[in-house]
């Protein structure tokens, strides 16, 4: 499954959705949709041995979203990475809003602007090349040298 199909999931319900609980999820949603493709991404345009030596076999496990979005705006990467990173950082905080924070309403409005942020994100995605985001993780754990992971 790519993460992707979590935007149409999102958009469906902004559009069929009638109450805050499904504004919360759209929210959700529109989020994982970008973290989750942005992280293939990048994984996949990484050095195999430097991902396994430095995050072990599960990347995925080891490769939080703070982190991810730390790297994504590193001074390291593009411009366009940069803005990608700096787009899905506040799009995690609408998430975590969304999901943890009940004092914070969420309406249609909020659903919508999330929805429209995150296809932008994916449109984004398209225009830059995979290595770019590969790069993104790959020099953070090149300079961890022998550290070992974390």
């Amino acid at each position: 499954m790519q993460g992707r199909s979590f935007l149409s999931t999102a958009q469906f319900l902004r559009e069929h959705g009638d109450c805050e609980a499904d504004w919360r999820t759209v929210v959700s949603r529109a989020y994982y949709a970008c973290y989750l493709e942005l992280r293939a991404v990048a994984l996949a345009n990484c050095d195999p041995a430097v991902v396994r030596t430095r995050l072990g076999t599960r990347p995925e496990k080891e490769l939080g979203h703070e982190k991810f979005h730390g790297w994504l705006m590193g001074q390291w990467v593009s411009d366009e990475v940069r803005e990608i990173g700096e787009l899905l950082k506040d799009l995690y905080g609408q998430r975590l809003d969304a999901d943890y924070n009940m004092n914070v309403p969420m309406t249609d409005a909020n659903a919508e602007r999330v929805c429209g942020d995150a296809s932008y994100v994916l449109e984004q995605l398209d225009c830059v090349t995979g290595r770019d985001f590969g790069q993104a993780i790959e020099t953070p754990l090149r300079a961890q040298g022998s550290e070992g992971r974390r």
